[in-house]
């Protein structure tokens, strides 16, 4: 009894130890691959591949008139935020003629982020 008493006392402090000493620092997330089509001459369909991070959060889709997104993702209008792993296409509609760039970011639970590539679709005549 004696014995079980001490092993529990020992690995409780060995727990407590362990829990006060820093870890390895969180990872962002798996990036997804993106690609996208124009379908009915002025909507962009995009498709992308599924985060396979068990600490998903969410995605959001943003577009914008010039590239460069990832780096000025407040220049872009966000398209579409979703906490569903499972959603992977989404449809704009109704652009005008223009030449328009995607892309996509990814967030984990820990709140940090990973972009996908940048896209880009033309719509009419520029």
């Amino acid at each position: 009894m004696r014995r079980m008493l001490l092993l529990g006392v020992l690995l409780a402090a060995t727990v407590s130890c362990r829990q006060g000493n820093p870890t390895e620092p969180p990872l962002p997330p798996g990036n997804s691959a993106l690609t996208g089509r124009i379908d009915g001459g002025n909507s962009a369909v995009l498709r992308w591949t599924q985060c396979p991070d068990d600490n998903f959060l969410r995605y959001r889709l943003y577009r914008a008139d010039s590239p460069g997104v990832q780096r000025n993702p407040d220049r872009a209008t966000l398209l579409m935020e979703t906490g569903e792993r499972n959603r992977l296409e989404h449809t704009d509609p109704g652009l005008p003629p223009g030449r328009w760039y995607y892309a996509l970011e990814t967030e984990n639970d820990f709140h940090l982020t990973s972009w996908s590539n940048e896209v880009h679709l033309e719509t009419g005549g520029r």
